[in-house]
């Protein structure tokens, strides 16, 4: 993605979307974002460059009830990874 571009502008709250990512504000309390791709039933993408981290969710859960939430998500993947240093 090209740096500086104003489709995807500004990272915070609400999440921002562009180029068929989510951009998920401060990964748990973070300074620095996560990206999600969210499909059909239930099925994330999630990932985290600063932790090194890419996570697959599969999911068909196309009825009433509620799936887990992308905070939930993020917030646990963030809880059992640590922050990896930068070449």
């Amino acid at each position: 993605m090209p740096q500086g571009d104003s489709r995807l502008a500004g990272i915070g709250w609400p999440p921002r979307y562009g180029y068929q990512w989510w951009v998920l504000p401060d990964a748990a309390g973070a300074q620095y974002p996560a990206y999600m791709m969210s499909g059909y039933g239930g099925q994330r993408l999630i990932v985290v460059p600063e932790r090194a981290l890419v996570a697959v969710f599969t999911g068909w859960n196309i009825y009433d009830k509620p799936g887990p939430s992308w905070r939930l998500l993020l917030d646990r993947l963030m809880a059992s990874t640590e922050p990896q240093g930068r070449p």
